[in-house]
């Protein structure tokens, strides 16, 4: 035993074993969970604030609703300057406690939620939890679903790749919850 501790200890010193580094938290356009109101509101200015909310619309941010102010390459501007790693986002809602991002809840393409669970699962690792029941609908149909969770240093990210509608997706970024 003693002889396993001492290779240990001169690995260590030679600096082939090192701990392992807290992973970073999963954060949304560099926005981290916690962040100041001002903050948020600074970085992500397609976001409408009032009061203790933050809420986005795509349609709304691309100019949808007026023929003369649309077009393509806003769009794809809103999208990107809000997608949560690199799945772009329909709608959006930020919540704020005393001051301080608690969450914010998304909705996105099927499609998208796909996307964003392959890419957080590139970078965190698997989900600490996974469920694959399918979703059916009132008329029968069933589709494939998938709802994953991570929790990372702090910070939560549930994703489901179908929601209340098959086309339509959501995610959860918030405090975590370990130890609740």
């Amino acid at each position: 035993m003693r002889q396993l501790f001492a290779f240990l200890a001169a690995c260590a010193a030679a600096g082939l074993v090192h701990a392992q580094a807290d992973p970073a938290p999963i954060t949304y356009q560099g926005v981290a969970i916690g962040a100041a109101q001002d903050a948020f509101q600074s970085r992500l200015p397609d976001f409408q604030c009032q009061g203790s909310a933050c809420i986005y619309d795509l349609t709304v941010c691309a100019g949808m609703g007026d023929a003369r102010a649309f077009n393509a390459a806003r769009m794809n501007g809103c999208m990107e300057r809000t997608a949560i790693a690199g799945a772009y986002v329909t709608r959006a809602w930020a919540q704020f406690k005393n001051g301080r991002l608690a969450r914010i809840a998304f909705t996105l393409p099927s499609d998208q939620a796909e996307k964003l669970m392959a890419t957080v699962t590139e970078r965190h690792g698997k989900p600490d939890t996974l469920d694959e029941t399918p979703i059916r609908t009132q008329s029968g149909a069933s589709f494939p679903n998938r709802r994953a969770s991570w929790d990372v240093a702090g910070t939560s990210l549930t994703t489901v790749q179908r929601s209340l509608e098959r086309d339509s997706g959501a995610a959860t970024l918030a405090g975590s919850t370990k130890g609740w």
